[in-house]
């Protein structure tokens, strides 16, 4: 969901990927997912699972973990001060209902908007 909300948010001055701890490469969103995501005014259809093994993370400018235990097993990927990695607190829903889902698109909605207004700015800014 975070990858759609921040291409779409984002506009063109946005590049954005998401990829998993636990994802299996090439499956697709749940239908929880993609309907929560549906409802918000973002597509999941397309959507297709990236392991974050399979990624040099750093060639990218920002990482976001969405909870801090996903930051933990990805920290060790950053040298401590270099400030890619934003850590956000939103539950997984995976293996939850619809409800669920929901309440995690709705956080991570808000959350990638903060993000992208700080991206976007510092863009308009050079």
């Amino acid at each position: 969901m975070a990858e759609a909300m921040a291409c779409e948010l984002g506009g063109d001055a946005v590049e954005a990927e998401s990829a998993g701890i636990g994802a299996i490469p090439g499956n697709r969103a749940t239908p929880e997912a993609v309907q929560a995501a549906r409802e918000r005014g973002f597509d999941l259809e397309g959507h297709r699972g990236r392991f974050t093994g399979d990624l040099d993370l750093d060639s990218y400018d920002l990482v976001v973990a969405l909870t801090p235990s996903i930051a933990a097993r990805l920290r060790h990927r950053f040298d401590s001060n270099d400030g890619r990695l934003v850590v956000l607190d939103i539950d997984d829903p995976y293996g939850g209902d619809l409800d669920d889902y929901r309440r995690s698109a709705a956080e991570i909605e808000e959350a990638v908007r903060q993000l992208m207004g700080e991206i976007v700015g510092a863009v308009d800014r050079r």
